[in-house]
């Protein structure tokens, strides 16, 4: 709506005295509507996914939980599985030109003397990245999300380290041990036992590894996989491009967790399965973007000057186009995270993740729900985490989309 409002035809309808409550309705509202129709029908597809989660934490005889557990039955495994200076100096020359960041050379006459050469300001291009990481350590909100990511990030490292006592060692004189602060609690284990006596301490530390592993191992092969397929389709076009834009079109027509439920019934359970099962369509989400920027670079003076001095179409793409599209998907990759991670935890909450003894974040809500009135501890504490996680997930990627937006930076 924001960027609805800035547009000319807003502000002429606003300079012909119409009322403000006219121009929201009839010339505002109904293009600022677009993306959300948009969205609605891509989430509506994730909430059927989502039936399941409910069905299964609740009990309820709906369409999915029975199919389910029929598909999983007949199919799932019982074990998991596991060159010249002329060149340089036009291309020099080129980047200074278009660039849109670099510093104003000052005004005068020349400055040629070596003696007054060190007193001038730096003339350099200001680089993208750097501006703006630079905008996002200013935010408050932004940085500190990123530094609670910091702390679980360094958690889930030193794991062997800070790990209290062994996640998988067992004792039942210690089931459902209420957290420290509570009576009957005990500071040895200050976030409690869940139901075999295992320590919930220990199991979160290590828990936060599968999070994190499978998070970071999904996102990275999403972008690079998603990035080169974008680059492809928006600069070759033709049938590239068809082909590219029909098979994501036919996968964001799948619910996310619906497919990939029925990978993870064909491949079996695991952790290198789980990271195939999601990035088998979580590319899609970057390629869309990349294909997006690639369009609209590709007609760019410095593309045509680049083709002009014979750059053939790899360099042009991976040394041209790609720097100037890394923002965007650094944005995405970010946001998608928190995404992965919660699905990650619905998949362990369902069985079809990682399998015992490993410790997992959803895997630990699941064992708790039968304790939910008079051990809340086993499956809140492990639900807070996620909650922790991927809220500073999300707040870190709003930050990065306010810093590298340059609708929000004109100048």
């Amino acid at each position: 709506m924001a960027e609805v409002l800035a547009s000319d035809y807003v502000l002429f309808a606003e300079a012909k005295g119409l009322p403000r409550r006219r121009v929201l309705l009839l010339h505002a509202l109904k293009n600022a509507l677009i993306p959300a129709v948009t969205v609605t029908a891509i989430e509506t597809g994730q909430l059927l996914g989502g039936n399941m989660i409910v069905e299964t934490v609740f009990g309820w005889p709906g369409l999915g939980a029975p199919r389910r557990r029929k598909h999983l039955r007949a199919q799932l495994p019982a074990r998991a599985g596991g060159g010249s200076a002329l060149r340089r100096h036009l291309r020099d020359a080129e980047f200074r030109r278009r660039s849109p960041l670099h510093r104003a050379q000052p005004e005068g006459a020349a400055v040629s003397a070596p003696a007054t050469a060190a007193a001038q300001p730096d003339l350099r291009p200001v680089s993208p990245l750097g501006l703006g990481l630079s905008r996002f350590a200013a935010n408050r909100t932004a940085l500190a999300s990123a530094s609670v990511i910091l702390a679980f990030v360094v958690l889930a490292v030193a794991a062997p380290l800070v790990a209290p006592h062994d996640p998988a060692e067992a004792d039942l004189f210690r089931r459902l041990q209420p957290p420290a602060w509570a009576e009957g609690g005990n500071w040895s284990f200050p976030l409690g036992c869940d139901g075999l006596g295992r320590d919930i301490t220990s199991r979160l530390i290590w828990g936060a590894r599968i999070s994190l592993f499978v998070a970071l191992m999904v996102i990275g092969l999403a972008a690079v996989i998603g990035t080169l397929a974008g680059l492809a389709a928006g600069y070759f076009r033709g049938w590239i491009d068809t082909l590219v834009s029909r098979l994501v079109d036919t996968l964001l027509g799948f619910p996310y967790l619906v497919f990939a439920i029925g990978l993870m019934a064909m491949m079996g359970p695991g952790l290198h399965n789980i990271v195939l099962a999601l990035v088998y369509k979580e590319w899609v989400f970057t390629c869309r973007v990349v294909r997006g920027e690639t369009l609209a670079a590709r007609e760019q003076d410095y593309v045509e000057a680049a083709r002009a001095l014979g750059c053939g179409p790899a360099h042009i793409m991976l040394r041209e186009i790609l720097p100037n599209v890394l923002s965007p998907v650094l944005v995405v990759a970010t946001f998608r995270m928190a995404y992965v991670i919660i699905m990650e935890a619905s998949l362990s909450f369902l069985g079809l993740g990682v399998q015992p003894p490993t410790p997992s974040w959803g895997a630990m809500v699941a064992d708790g729900r039968d304790f939910l009135v008079e051990a809340w501890w086993v499956s809140t504490i492990p639900g807070l985490a996620i909650l922790a996680l991927v809220l500073s997930i999300n707040l870190a990627s709003q930050g990065l989309r306010d810093a590298f937006d340059p609708r929000l930076h004109p100048s």
